[in-house]
């Protein structure tokens, strides 16, 4: 459908008929229309009527015989359009009739220009667009698209930009020229075209700027359906080439629309056709607009079921006009039946449809959109359906039930049978049953259960089960309604830290716990005890219990909470030992500071025996453990002289048994008193490696001797002897270092302690023989510059003092010039003198002798250099060397980046001789052995026989000759090879030639 807005004096009614001339099969069907009319007084205000209606060819005979009217409007596009409808004189009473209803309508501004009456619409095929792919064929023969423009034969082509005969502007137009000859004409057809519910053909044709006029053009344009041969034309009725879009020419677009309702489903070929019966020599229209649109599908159709529910939902954009409105129908189909059946209808901007009660299994949905347009009449379009959606109504789970997980706090949630199409379930839980529960855990449909884990203890959940499936078209899973609600109670937590412990016939439990239970049950019972027995029930504020008198052996106790949902999981039984006590220990005195016990067996049960002590009537204390099968102890941790008694207890792990009854008690033995001091210590040295030691023995009662010595000036003594039997009064220290110093002393011991320190005896030992040292090898020496050489030489020996170096000068006499330490391998002598030659040589002495000398070796120091600072600046001729100021007859200059100036000045002051050769024009520079050759126009020099470039950087620097004929050459060059090196100071524009280079 299409809008416009057109304009009309009060005695004409402007109308725009923008429904549609359907075509139908020839000699039957009828003429559909459907308007829009747009009105202006002569007041300047607008008023819209919109209104469609049928009209069979009798009434529209009758009404062409009524009225005229001439339909104008404006696309969205820009682009003017032009519909024409001509009959008889419009009737006073419709005229009166019309302007009454249009006095009734509110006034508002024009519209704007043509656009579609829907805004949701799509374009299903551009004839324009497509056009290089149709098949061309003129009067006379089958011709290609794109032209040229001047083929006799005609052509169809683009004129792109194109701007219209009404002054519009098109990015393209499609110009199709029939042949040259009287009443050609030119068809293109495209195939394969189908053609969806509610579509309308637009046709829109108008003449290039500068058309000289036609006399009769024809455009038109027909449809046949693939398998058939019976043409549907548009306009309808149009069976011969003379009826078209454009009859006469005005210098307007002509545009029609035509509704396809007629060919919606159909598949088959348009064929666009122009024809003329005019003069050849007249302009041609073009095909601006020839195109066909249908109300958009709701796109994005999705349907999930929630229970015996489905919501189907879409996409859709729609901006209604006045007196339009869409809505949306929606149908079903189920079952083995194909049948489509209405399920519901929603107003836009609804695009959501809830169905209640749907049967289980799939169910296919689909959605189209339904355009109204209500104003005197009531007119209706359909899109097309949307593609088909299936959701699935799936069943409970059934079988649903929650359990306890034995010896967790975990709850099993399990189901005997989900919907065979279910994809997966979901459990879903809640602590409230008021409350909407959530969705906890998801699994595939082959489960039958699933463990709920982490939950909280002695706590009520609530839980329900339902099926899910996916796979589907849409985004959103089918889910089935939940199945009844299940409750059940967490175990409360277990008591943790559980200890049972005896000490005598006291047994004592506890443990901890949060308390988030009933009571605590504590089980108790001797091992022998077969039968079952009721347990203490205790309150859950209690954290441990007593058990009093219990009778010896081993018992069983366990420890659980209670609450709601039952005892907490069970724990390992805790077993405790009650015990009985040892029997009294015998105690007997070992000495001054030991006292031995012994006792009988203890409980066959225990582990260990604890030992405690009483000092002096004391309490008793723990003394020291030994194992259960061990039946006697001595403990040396007495003193002389004291009372001591004993006491044994049963271990077995944390549980004891009661005391044993006290040993008699004992006294020990007085102390023994350590024995007297040595004195008279004599150390004498035996040999270079050996000490002799003598000494008085004074004590009676010693159990051994020790020597004790320090080395040299050190402070702490250290025991160097073995424990010497009681009596000895010699001993020999040996394993000595030669000439090193000594001290000893001498202690007695026995169990009483250690005597006092025997006077100090120092003795040094002779030093060992000592032998000459190897004497040092491969002496070499090397003058480094005119006053200094270095001496270099192998160290052969380990035992030397040092080294004697002795110098001659020439073949004079040898004198010892240089003294160096033991280890040395080199010496720089800098006392020599420039251009002298020296011989050396070398040897190793020590306190035993001096070894042989080295090899002798020469070296002759060189001359001393002079050094030479010489200053150029560029374009100047006054020049400083060692900064006394001279003068050149040429000033230095810089050629290609490089400074170049008469050598002459720079060689002569770095000592160098110039020669120049006029036949080869060559400068030569000789210093010592050093040639240094270069030819004018040249960019190599031969140094020393080798060819070289000057400068590597820049192969244009080349020696030169400038008036009044001197030769330039570069300075880096010649004052490098020289020896010196070369700075520049770009401020100053200075050269500083520096020799010997820095």
């Amino acid at each position: 459908m299409n809008t416009s807005t057109m304009s009309a004096s009060c005695d004409v009614v402007a109308m725009h008929v923008h429904g549609i001339t359907l075509g139908s099969p020839v000699n039957s069907g009828s003429h559909l229309v459907s308007g829009l009319e747009t009105m202006q007084c002569v007041s300047g205000l607008y008023m819209v009527l919109r209104a469609r209606t049928t009209l069979t060819r009798a009434s529209a005979a009758y009404h062409r015989d009524r009225y005229s009217a001439r339909f104008r409007g404006t696309s969205s596009s820009g682009l003017n359009r032009q519909q024409e409808y001509q009959g008889g004189a419009m009737s006073r009473r419709l005229f009166v009739a019309l302007l009454i209803l249009a006095m009734c309508v509110p006034f508002f501004a024009p519209a704007s220009p043509i656009e579609a009456a829907t805004t949701q619409t799509t374009l299903v095929y551009d004839f324009i667009a497509n056009a290089p792919t149709a098949t061309w064929q003129t009067t006379a023969v089958p011709i290609s698209f794109g032209g040229p423009n001047t083929d006799i034969r005609g052509f169809a082509m683009y004129v792109s930009p194109a701007t219209l005969e009404d002054g519009v502007s098109r990015h393209r137009v499609l110009e199709t020229h029939p042949q040259w000859v009287n009443d050609g004409a030119i068809e293109g057809t495209y195939r394969d075209i189908r053609v969806p519910d509610g579509a309308t053909l637009t046709l829109s044709v108008g003449f290039l700027t500068g058309a000289s006029g036609t006399n009769g053009v024809h455009y038109s344009i027909r449809f046949m359906e693939n398998g058939t041969s019976t043409w549907y034309y548009f306009p309808a009725g149009n069976t011969t080439a003379n009826v078209g879009l454009l009859d006469t020419y005005d210098g307007k677009i002509q545009t029609r629309y035509y509704s396809l309702d007629a060919l919606k489903g159909k598949t088959g070929k348009f064929v666009l056709r122009v024809s003329a019966n005019g003069s050849s020599t007249k302009d041609w229209a073009c095909w601006a607009d020839a195109r066909i649109t249908a109300l958009s599908v709701p796109g994005a159709v999705e349907a999930h079921s929630l229970g015996s529910s489905v919501v189907v939902d879409w996409e859709y954009t729609y901006t209604a006009e006045l007196f339009h409105s869409l809505s949306f129908e929606v149908q079903k189909r189920s079952g083995i039946f194909p049948i489509w059946l209405d399920v519901g209808t929603v107003a836009y901007p609804v695009t959501t449809l809830a169905i209640e009660d749907q049967s289980a299994g799939q169910n296919t949905y689909r959605v189209r959109a339904v355009e109204t347009v209500t104003f005197i009449w009531t007119t209706t379009t359909e899109s097309e359906w949307s593609a088909a959606v299936s959701s699935w109504v799936l069943t409970v789970p059934v079988g649903a039930a929650v359990q306890h997980v034995e010896g967790t706090r975990d709850i099993r949630v399990k189901w005997t049978g989900l919907d065979p199409l279910a994809t997966g379930y979901e459990v879903l839980r809640t602590v409230n049953p008021l409350m909407r529960p959530s969705v906890v855990h998801e699994g595939p449909r082959t489960d039958t259960s699933w463990v709920d884990t982490g939950l909280d203890p002695n706590k009520n959940y609530y839980y329900y089960v339902r099926a899910w499936k996916t796979g589907t078209e849409s985004s959103d899973r089918d889910v089935s309604a939940m199945s009844p609600m299940l409750s059940i109670t967490t175990f409360p937590e277990v008591p943790t830290e559980q200890v049972a412990h005896s000490s005598g016939r006291t047994i004592t439990v506890s443990w901890a716990h949060s308390g988030n239970c009933s009571q605590f049950h504590v089980w108790s019972k001797p091992t022998r005890v077969t039968d079952p027995v009721m347990p203490d029930m205790l309150p859950a504020t209690q954290r441990s219990k007593a058990i009093v008198d219990a009778e010896y052996g081993k018992w069983y106790i366990l420890v659980r909470a209670w609450g709601e949902g039952g005892y907490s999981p069970q724990t390992l039984a805790l077993d405790t030992w009650v015990l009985t006590a040892p029997s009294a220990p015998l105690a007997t005195v070992g000495g001054t500071a030991t006292v031995n016990l012994s006792w009988g067996a203890p409980d066959a049960n225990a582990t260990s025996v604890h030992i405690l002590r009483s000092v002096s009537a004391g309490p008793f204390a723990d003394l020291s453990t030994v194992a259960a099968n061990v039946t006697s102890f001595a403990d040396t941790t007495c003193l002389p002289g004291t009372a001591y008694s004993y006491k044994l207890q049963a271990v077995r792990d944390d549980d004891v048994s009661e005391l044993s009854p006290a040993s008699s008690p004992v006294t020990t033995s007085a102390a023994l008193t350590p024995p007297a001091t040595p004195t008279s210590l004599i150390a004498v040295a035996q040999s270079s490696t050996a000490v002799g030691l003598t000494w008085a023995d004074n004590a009676s009662n010693e159990d051994s001797y020790r020597v004790y010595r320090r080395d040299g000036t050190a402070i702490v003594f250290g025991q160097v002897s073995p424990d010497l039997p009681a009596g000895t009064t010699s001993w020999q220290d040996v394993g000595m270092a030669p000439s090193s110093m000594y001290t000893y002393a001498v202690k007695a011991r026995n169990p009483a302690g250690d005597s006092g320190w025997s006077n100090e005896a120092s003795v040094t030992t002779p030093a060992a023989p000592v032998t000459a040292p190897l004497a040092p090898t491969s002496l070499t020496a090397s003058a480094g510059n005119p006053r200094s050489v270095d001496l270099n030489w192998i160290d052969n020996a380990s035992n030397e003092d040092g080294f004697r170096i002795e110098r001659r000068t020439g073949t004079g006499a040898w004198a010892q010039v240089k003294t160096v330490g033991a280890d040395a391998i080199k010496w720089a002598d800098e006392t020599v003198l420039p251009a002298t030659a020296y011989g050396y040589r070398i040897r190793a002495y020590n306190a035993g002798g001096e070894s042989g000398w080295s090899n002798e070796f020469t070296v002759t120091t060189p001359a001393e250099v002079q050094s030479v600072v010489m200053k150029l600046i560029i374009d100047k001729k006054n020049y400083t060397v060692n900064g006394v100021s001279m003068m050149m007859d040429v000033a230095p200059v810089i050629l290609e980046s490089r400074t170049l100036g008469p050598v002459r000045y720079v060689a002569e002051a770095l000592g160098a001789d110039v020669a120049w050769d006029p036949v080869e024009r060559k400068v030569t520079l000789t210093r010592d052995s050093l040639v240094i050759e270069l030819w004018v126009g040249r960019n190599t020099a031969r140094v020393d026989g080798a060819y070289m470039l000057i400068d590597p950087q820049n192969p244009e620097v080349k020696p030169v000759i400038l008036p009044p004929g001197r030769t330039m050459l570069p300075f880096r060059f010649i004052a490098e090879q020289l020896g010196a090196s070369v700075g520049w100071d770009a401020v100053k524009r200075e050269v500083t030639i520096t020799y010997p280079a820095s």
